[in-house]
């Protein structure tokens, strides 16, 4: 694993909010750790293109584009990665929608917690 996964990691996260400035940087590096991942991924993203925000958002240019080309079976494990260090009521509706994004076939029940 290295930069690459910390790359589809900010792009699996941007799929909470398309259209936000950025996501959350503690969301992000705490499910690279998750995945066993340390500051050396990190700097290997960020000369790939990773950004940090003035309010301590990433940001991803190209992030569209990076997420269509990993295979589904990668996005799905970046989103169990996130679903699992999205902690606390805050983030509590973008957990449920990583778990949804990381099942690899619809799950009835966690359909119901979303609605």
């Amino acid at each position: 694993m290295s930069g690459r996964t910390v790359l589809l990691l900010a792009a699996a996260a941007y799929e909470a909010d398309p259209e936000g400035p950025g996501v959350d940087a503690g969301l992000v590096l705490r499910a690279a750790a998750a995945a066993g991942l340390g500051a050396d991924a990190l700097d290997a993203a960020e000369r790939a293109g990773l950004r940090r925000g003035p309010e301590g958002q990433l940001r991803l240019p190209g992030r569209r584009r990076l997420y269509e080309t990993v295979p589904p079976e990668r996005r799905r494990a970046a989103h169990r990665l996130l679903a699992a260090a999205a902690t606390g009521e805050r983030q509590r509706s973008a957990g449920l929608l990583h778990r949804l994004l990381g099942a690899p076939y619809p799950d009835p029940a966690l359909g119901a917690e979303l609605a």
